[in-house]
């Protein structure tokens, strides 16, 4: 995953140069010109698919332009919600059971670390405006008494999709 920061949007290609994205206020020719050298912030480690009654753990997902994943129960275009991204360490910390967070993409960073409005590309394709942090609900209780007042604001960070395309693990 590459991070980009926040209020403006860069990617990365596979030479790992970071290219701006469109700023509105810079002209187009000054846009295409700046470039940053930024090392990407990490990987997916693993993608799955919620649905009203379960987690599917899936090899790939189909990421849709302004929806989310396809078949997921938050794909939705005018949710704030259409992804959420958790932290590897978050499971090892609380020593969570598999899917305990209920998220979509489990990376190996820390999303409590990102702010708000960072749109971060996974991938050649996929990328993700970060919205805010996921605040653990007593959803999360049905599945371990306690974890949502453990947890606090380490659930996760919510995301809006920017461009889709297919996500897999080992995506950057």
């Amino acid at each position: 995953a590459c991070c980009l920061e926040h209020g403006r949007e860069f990617s990365c290609g596979s030479t790992g140069r970071w290219h701006s994205g469109a700023a509105w206020w810079l002209p187009f020719s000054v846009r295409r010109a700046r470039t940053l050298h930024t090392p990407d912030i990490g990987e997916v480690t693993a993608v799955s698919v919620r649905t009203a009654l379960a987690m599917l753990s899936v090899h790939s997902a189909r990421v849709i332009d302004g929806k989310g994943l396809d078949d997921d129960v938050h794909a939705d275009s005018l949710s704030p919600r259409q992804l959420l991204l958790a932290s590897v360490a978050v499971y090892e910390d609380f020593a969570l059971q598999p899917y305990a967070l209920r998220e979509n993409l489990l990376v190996d960073f820390d999303t409590a670390k990102l702010a708000s409005g960072t749109v971060l590309q996974i991938g050649n394709e996929v990328r993700l405006r970060l919205m805010f942090q996921c605040e653990a609900c007593g959803q999360l209780d049905t599945r371990q008494p306690g974890l949502s007042k453990k947890l606090g604001m380490r659930r996760g960070m919510l995301a809006r999709v920017l461009s889709g395309g297919v996500i897999r693990p080992g995506d950057r």
